[in-house]
């Protein structure tokens, strides 16, 4: 039967090393072309959530010599053949730039460490389906390593169903038995997996109310990994999370059997060094807008000045968000006024300005969402409204849904009209341009704005209910029923009754 070949045996932890393209039947090898596997782990992904891909490009990364401190410290971790543990939580506050250091651990990592799967959660994106978690992460593996992608042929082979079981079983087969049982990935350098914004992970069909189910899922992939890593200690792969510290997910890292399995990290903020990182940022930021604008701005004046930079650069209080929500606000391309745009900004950051909570680490950043969003007409801001609820309902939806053309589809508008509605949103929303809106997606640059607009203690008169997200999608179901045309339907022997 072709190039069959015996079995071998046993003898080390290498069962499959350096083999290629085979799968097993009844102890036998034969032939298969590595698409075959590959094409059946493809169907259980969640699509653009490598730390390479188009959907996600450009990418968060770290400012050139920002979080050094950070990251160095986890590289040595990385390289410390003697390390105690094989999981780092990395956790933070909103626009901390916990996926900024994700990202760039990744790309650095990927060349040098070898093997690497990351998976990046955004629940805007539609990136959050817990049950694709570790089949998302095994198609990676299998795609940089013969090894492991014939361990795969050989599942496929002998269960074909195996990618629809439970997230426990799916770990099972994909993680346990092969490096376990089959000692793949037995090199000198450990396999490294980075899971990015876990707090983002809930099931498809849990709801943007229901916590309990959300919270279930993120714990148990929590559980599977730290359990891991404890039972089988010698096994090279390293895991890292990263998440915001909510209260669930601080609560089960903390308990007995999963404390000591792992080691955290903290990304500060309104720390001495977080806010270096975030001055030596915004500086480079402003070089930026200097040499976009320079008939705005004379290359002999100082801009912004000493002062202005102090009073901007202290107002962040260590957020690269806020940071980056300044400088595109400041360079906005339809405003085209970078000296107004940081008058407004100052005005903004003015303490007695603030429409602050107490308490609210992300003050500075309401503010200025609220700022944004005041610049709306008024008249033209429930159509905003609509367009954002909008996009806040279609990131749940198949990705079709989020391109403009079909939210001006839906909620029946023109398109000219969502431009003009969308025009003032250009430092938290990424509108694509007028030619691509069949082919780009609508995006936020960060989940925070979502969060502001859902929250009305934050958001004061700009909240969007689920009634502002659901209202255009229903409307648009109901229009097409009203349509829709109904064919009059006669049966043999019916007759049907005089009207009066």
């Amino acid at each position: 039967m072709g190039n069959r070949q015996s079995s071998p045996v046993r003898g080390g932890p290498q069962y499959f090393n350096n083999a290629h393209n085979f799968i097993v039947h009844n102890s036998t090898f034969g032939n298969m072309a590595p698409n075959s596997v590959l094409k059946w782990l493809r169907k259980h992904v969640i699509p653009g959530a490598e730390f390479d891909s188009s959907e996600r490009d450009p990418p968060p990364r770290c400012h050139p010599g920002t979080r050094l401190s950070i990251i160095q410290r986890i590289r040595v971790w990385l390289q410390n053949v003697g390390r105690s543990n094989n999981l780092l939580w990395l956790h933070g506050l909103a626009g901390a730039g916990k996926s900024a250091i994700i990202q760039t651990l990744a790309e650095s990592e990927s060349k040098s460490n070898g093997v690497t799967a990351t998976l990046f959660f955004s629940a805007l994106n539609g990136r959050n389906d817990p049950n694709r978690v570790f089949t998302t992460l095994a198609y990676q593996l299998a795609v940089q390593d013969p090894s492991y992608r014939a361990y795969v042929a050989e599942l496929m082979s002998r269960d074909p169903w195996s990618l629809d079981k439970a997230m426990s079983e799916q770990f099972r087969k994909l993680f346990i038995e092969p490096f376990t049982q089959r000692g793949i990935g037995g090199g000198s350098t450990p396999w490294l997996i980075l899971l990015d914004g876990l707090d983002e992970c809930r099931p498809p069909d849990a709801g943007s109310q229901a916590e309990s189910p959300s919270e279930r899922a993120q714990c148990e992939i929590i559980k599977l990994i730290s359990t891991f890593v404890v039972e089988h200690p010698s096994v090279p792969l390293l895991w890292i999370i990263s998440s915001r510290p909510e209260s669930h997910l601080r609560a089960f890292f903390s308990r007995p059997d999963i404390h000591t399995t792992h080691w955290e990290e903290e990304v500060p903020i309104d720390s001495d060094k977080a806010c270096q990182d975030v001055e030596r940022y915004l500086r480079s930021e402003f070089e930026n807008i200097r040499q976009k604008y320079p008939y705005h701005i004379p290359s002999v004046s100082s801009w912004p000045c000493e002062e202005h930079f102090s009073i901007i650069a202290h107002s962040t209080l260590g957020h690269f968000v806020f940071a980056a929500m300044v400088t595109k606000f400041i360079e906005d391309p339809s405003i085209g006024d970078p000296i107004a745009q940081l008058d407004q900004i100052l005005i903004i950051v003015d303490p007695r300005n603030m429409r602050s909570v107490e308490g609210n680490p992300l003050a500075a950043l309401d503010a200025l969402y609220t700022n944004i969003l005041e610049q709306i007409n008024p008249v033209i801001l429930p159509l905003t409204k609509r367009l954002l609820g909008y996009c806040i309902w279609a990131y749940d939806e198949p990705a079709y849904q989020r391109l403009l053309i079909v939210a001006c589809n839906i909620l029946n508008i023109e398109q000219n009209r969502a431009y003009m509605a969308l025009r003032k949103l250009s430092a938290v929303l990424c509108l694509p341009h007028p030619t691509d809106a069949g082919e780009q997606p609508l995006k936020f640059f960060h989940k925070s704005f979502v969060d502001y607009l859902r929250s009305e203690k934050r958001s004061h008169n700009f909240p969007l209910s689920r009634a502002d997200m659901y209202k255009g999608p229903w409307l648009c179901s109901t229009r097409v029923l009203k349509q829709a045309v109904v064919p009059r339907v006669s049966f043999p022997g019916y007759t049907s009754a005089k009207r009066c």
